[in-house]
């Protein structure tokens, strides 16, 4: 493996740890959205 592998299997693995993140954000606002019973 080069060095430039390296970098791009990191970007990657952030993009999709950034990807699951902001999944799992939008889902913790849904619910409490519900809680309030607001839209």
């Amino acid at each position: 493996m080069t060095l430039l592998d390296m970098l791009n299997g990191v970007a990657a693995v952030l993009c999709i740890v950034g990807f699951v993140l902001d999944g799992a954000e939008r889902i913790v606002m849904r619910r409490k959205r519900h809680k309030n019973g607001r839209h």
